[in-house]
């Protein structure tokens, strides 16, 4: 395919055979490039631009020219008495000039493409996923203000460092992962660790703990054991190491190895628990619902279209966030719609029964919650006591769960490992 013959166009000319060199002669003085193709007739054929050729008594000559030079060879043959017909070739010239209507468009499609092309670079929406203690909102609001990722280009966001900066902030937390799809960033936090912790990426590293306890179990499957049953560690405290010293016969250090450590670790520390269930209850009563303002936010910035005046009485805010995506692919677009729920307050008084059961219930969710995080209930010491109206729940709670995770070794700067003797 000529690209050239594409855009410019194509004409077939047809004259008596006589005039033919004449007029190819005057055209390449003039400036116009004339040329033959032996399947000319064929091509006419097909593109139904044949015609009848008898006044030429079968002696027609054919040759092209370029689109845009039909109308000088036009004035050329007007002037020198040439009868000639003309036929244009379907090329991308008529096909773009057949379909005007159609342009616009096809330019909004390619714009589009243009604009997700673009976008795609970016990071457009921020999900956070596997953490209780916290709030979607508080880990949001911590990672805007320690290491915004919300509207930046993907190639400067360094995963490893916000994800050191989740772990260094929130105390609660483990484990952390970041990943980037599309242009979603997703924060996948957890707040205990699996019982046989094996880094997924095969890089040297490091258990170390997550919290202060009592070393229950240790079973090490790769790497060097630095701690022992009963000992005392606090977090941070390196459990298993990934450094590895192969000694000779006299006890040499021959060569270190860095591996990455894996194994079984469980740990027993108590936590202190207490609630309170006052003897008065105070249930809400939804009464009515109002749109309270609408938010569009394109990029980072945010326009109100419509907000309602202020309200009289108690009510809550509810808060409904409409993004435009095609799967992981997130636009700097959405809309936020804010609602009232308005509510009036019922007060009743709580038997001393009612009251117990409240704490039971809550002491058994408080459970619930821990064990389906890995963690086993050892012995629970928790009194309910009620005075002066008011009953509470009182103790601490032992408990046995995996205390390990990793933490990646820097074989580049190892001065400061810690040397492990052997056994």
């Amino acid at each position: 395919m000529n690209i050239r013959r594409e855009i410019r166009g194509v004409c077939y000319v047809s004259c008596d055979s006589r005039a033919a060199l004449r007029l190819m002669n005057i055209c390449s003085h003039k400036g116009i490039r004339t040329w033959c193709e032996r399947d000319v007739k064929k091509n006419r054929k097909k593109n139904g631009s044949i015609q009848n050729d008898s006044k030429w008594n079968g002696k027609a000559e054919n040759f092209c020219i370029y689109s845009d030079d039909r109308k000088r060879l036009e004035e050329i043959a007007d002037k020198c008495m040439i009868d000639i017909r003309i036929a244009e070739k379907k090329t991308l010239r008529t096909g773009l000039l057949g379909n005007r209507k159609r342009i616009s468009i096809l330019l909004g499609v390619l714009l589009f493409l243009l604009f997700v092309y673009w976008e795609s670079g970016y990071v457009w929406y921020i999900e956070i996923d596997g953490c209780e203690d916290y709030t979607s909102e508080e880990i949001a609001d911590l990672i805007e203000m320690e290491y915004p990722c919300y509207g930046h280009r993907k190639k400067s966001i360094d995963l490893s460092e916000l994800t050191d900066m989740l772990t260094d902030n929130l105390g609660e937390i483990c484990w952390a992962s970041c990943s980037i799809s599309g242009t979603k960033l997703t924060v996948a936090l957890k707040e205990s660790v699996d019982v046989f912790t094996v880094p997924e990426d095969g890089r040297p590293c490091d258990l170390v703990a997550t919290m202060d306890c009592t070393i229950y179990s240790l079973v090490a499957s790769v790497g060097t054991p630095v701690a022992s049953v009963g000992d005392e560690v606090k977090k941070g405290d390196t459990l298993i190491s990934g450094t590895v010293n192969i000694y000779n016969d006299d006890s040499e250090v021959v060569d270190t190895v860095f591996v990455p450590a894996s194994g079984e670790i469980y740990g027993l520390c108590d936590v202190e628990y207490r609630d309170v269930v006052e003897s008065e209850l105070q249930e809400k009563e939804t009464t009515d619902r109002k749109v309270n303002k609408v938010d569009i936010k394109i990029g980072r910035r945010v326009f109100t279209p419509y907000r309602t005046a202020a309200s009289d009485g108690s009510y809550d805010l509810s808060a409904e966030e409409k993004r435009l995506h095609i799967g992981d692919m997130y636009f700097p677009l959405s809309v936020n719609i804010e609602r009232k729920v308005f509510y009036k307050v019922n007060t009743r008084k709580l038997t001393d029964k009612e009251q117990k059961d409240r704490l039971n219930q809550h002491l058994h969710v408080y459970i619930g919650k821990m064990q389906e995080k890995g963690v086993q209930i050892v012995r629970k010491n928790v009194i309910i006591t009620n005075e002066r109206g008011e009953a509470s729940a009182e103790g601490d709670i032992s408990i046995r769960l995996p205390v390990a995770v990793p933490r990646y070794i820097d074989v580049n700067n190892t001065s400061g490992s810690e040397e492990v003797e052997p056994d």
